[in-house]
């Protein structure tokens, strides 16, 4: 069974914070889900479920690369997309410019390459980039 997780991002300090964890200079105390859930200032994201090639948790609104593989070069190449909530797979999808694909069709890859490089709060131009 996976772990059910949330992170938020506190939209006044423009930072992310990890329930039950103690972070941020200007804060002190331990943060605990409740804190966020309903209030405006924090925007919950909740883990995939899945972790990238180094190991670390995929979440709501990261940002990740995906490393195509083949034989020659026109089917080599690194795709740029966010990590979104799809009511039309009922599950997790990668959104490239509005075009969403299920995960799980990244699982059954037989070489998981995909690698965290932002997310859409911190990082916003890595996906205008793709536009």
């Amino acid at each position: 069974m996976r772990a059910i997780l949330f992170r938020a991002w506190d939209v006044g300090r423009k930072q992310m914070l990890i329930p039950g964890s103690c972070q941020a200079s200007d804060i002190t105390g331990l943060y605990h889900l409740d804190d966020f859930i309903g209030d405006k200032d924090f925007i919950l994201m909740q883990y995939a479920g899945l972790k990238d090639a180094s190991g670390f948790q995929i979440f709501e609104g990261d940002i990740v690369e995906y490393v195509l593989g083949g034989t020659n070069d026109r089917s080599r190449g690194v795709i740029v997309f966010s990590i979104v909530w799809s009511d039309k797979f009922f599950g997790w999808a990668a959104n490239k410019i509005g075009q969403e694909r299920p995960l799980n069709d990244f699982e059954m890859d037989s070489a998981w390459k995909v690698k965290i490089i932002g997310n859409c709060y911190e990082h916003p131009e890595l996906l205008e980039s793709e536009e």
